[in-house]
């Protein structure tokens, strides 16, 4: 095959079977002979439909409906062609430059999926910590409630009041210090020998009876409900339940006020459990720390809770459930342990008798 003379398939748009041809390039147009007749394709006029990979041929088409085709195996073609500079530039595809063009492609695709993770990264929690706090309160208190429902049964929660009262004292101890808290703390007490704790949105607080059983010190209780309240006063819970539903579903729900609210707790019953960011827990232990010390709360029970748990095996079964979503590592140790202040006045929480008496009536 000659420079200028190429070999391919004919359509003249009517009749649907192929004719032999040869092309060849000129100035204005490509000559097309088929059966000893030519035929003039103005370059300007010719669209390229196919032919852009080298697993296809290359396919032309001229006019209008229904178009004249041309097909050719050989992309050499499509080289001659631009290599001969006749046509308008940018009307034939390019072989030469295919590899630059897959390199630019792939460097594209990956340029998008890191700026999507990035602003899945800091976007995302930006617009969820916005819409977290539009929520009315009495919205979280029901979503609170269904969340704590959901996950603490009441049927399966302690009733004894010897159990109970302290517990509750403890907890107006540390209310007590919150300047203007704007929830109604509602603790709950569940029955189990699992060592967990958790806050829900709106003010509640659970904490299984295993913990109060490993736990040494009421101030040990007190550091982990202080750490359980900041989730709530920083409105953490709320913000995960955002993420967790989708931000746009939880938006939808606010503008259609209170059937939103209805959408809502239906969605948060799906919930199996609340996911915090490191962020968090970080706010959570130093904000905890200093609502001990405000409501005169020795600190070093939160330290020493989270000691014990350093210390356990990450699939003890008892523990598994705190551990997975407050691990203690040790730079967490460290921190708490340069966040706890010696400046300030203690006040024991419960007497040797009345703190002995609480671990009795939760076992």
């Amino acid at each position: 095959m000659s420079e200028d003379l190429w070999h391919g398939r004919y359509l003249d748009g009517r009749v649907p079977v192929p004719s032999p041809t040869t092309v060849r390039l000129g100035p204005m147009s490509l000559t097309i002979s088929v059966d000893g007749q030519e035929r003039e394709w103005a370059y300007h006029e010719i669209r390229q439909t196919q032919g852009f990979s080298p697993n296809e041929p290359v396919r032309l088409e001229y006019g209008d409906e229904p178009a004249e085709s041309l097909a050719i195996d050989d992309h050499g073609f499509l080289t001659a062609i631009n290599e001969a500079g006749w046509a308008p530039q940018g009307r034939f595809d390019r072989p030469d430059l295919r590899r630059l063009k897959f390199f630019l492609s792939a460097m594209g695709l990956v340029i998008a999926i890191g700026t999507t993770a990035m602003l899945y990264v800091t976007a995302l929690p930006l617009l969820a910590d916005y819409v977290s706090r539009h929520i009315p309160i009495e919205w979280e208190e029901r979503l609170g409630d269904t969340v704590s429902e959901t996950l603490a049964p009441t049927g399966a929660r302690v009733s004894d009041p010897a159990c109970l009262e302290p517990m509750q004292e403890i907890v107006e101890r540390l209310t007590a210090a919150i300047p203007d808290c704007p929830y109604t703390i509602r603790l709950a007490v569940v029955e189990n020998d699992v060592v967990n704790a958790f806050a829900a949105p709106g003010g509640y607080v659970v904490v299984f009876t295993g913990l109060i059983d490993q736990a040494e010190t009421p101030e040990e209780v007190a550091g982990v409900l202080a750490h359980e309240l900041q989730h709530i006063l920083q409105r953490h819970g709320t913000r995960a339940v955002v993420r967790e539903l989708a931000t746009g579903v939880v938006i939808a729900a606010i503008s259609s006020g209170a059937d939103g609210l209805e959408t809502l707790l239906g969605a948060a019953t799906q919930l199996t459990g609340l996911s915090y960011q490191r962020g968090d827990e970080d706010d959570a232990d130093r904000e905890g720390m200093d609502l001990l010390a405000r409501a005169g709360i020795d600190g070093s029970g939160m330290i020493a809770f989270f000691e014990k748990l350093e210390g356990q095996a990450p699939d003890t079964p008892r523990f598994v459930s705190y551990l997975s979503t407050h691990p203690p590592t040790e730079d967490r140790i460290a921190r708490l342990n340069s966040l706890r202040s010696a400046s300030y006045i203690t006040r024991p929480l419960l007497d040797e008798s009345r703190w002995n008496a609480l671990k009795s009536a939760c076992r």
